[in-house]
């Protein structure tokens, strides 16, 4: 099943705006085409804010709440959005939409590599 796999932004434990507004568009795509919305949310101490996630149309949020992503990392970020988009409700083996806000551009670039990469 296709799907929209959406990554959140946060500072400091506190998501960015640009990401909710992502969000709140993914699903309004996804709602047309019949599809799941899911989230990726990377960062330490963060795991609270998952549940909030869903006001704005993710129906499954993947969490990533670790110390070692205290700090920005675009290679272990986007390891983690890999993983998210290996599972169901989105699969990168059929078609998928990945939402990621202007200041993670690394992230994509990352992302662009992996999925590019002979596997």
């Amino acid at each position: 099943m296709a799907g929209i796999l959406v990554f959140v932004e946060q500072r400091n434990g506190a998501i960015r705006k640009a990401s909710l507004e992502a969000l709140s568009q993914a699903a309004r795509l996804a709602k047309k085409a019949g599809w799941p919305v899911s989230a990726v949310l990377v960062g330490h101490a963060i795991a609270g804010k998952a549940a909030e996630l869903g006001a704005y149309g993710a129906g499954k949020v993947y969490v990533e709440d670790d110390e070692r992503f205290a700090r920005y990392s675009a290679e272990g970020y986007a390891a983690c959005v890999r993983a998210a988009a290996r599972r169901p409700p989105c699969s990168w083996r059929q078609p998928a939409w990945a939402a990621i806000s202007p200041p993670e551009w690394p992230l994509v670039w990352a992302l662009a590599a992996w999925r590019t990469s002979p596997r």
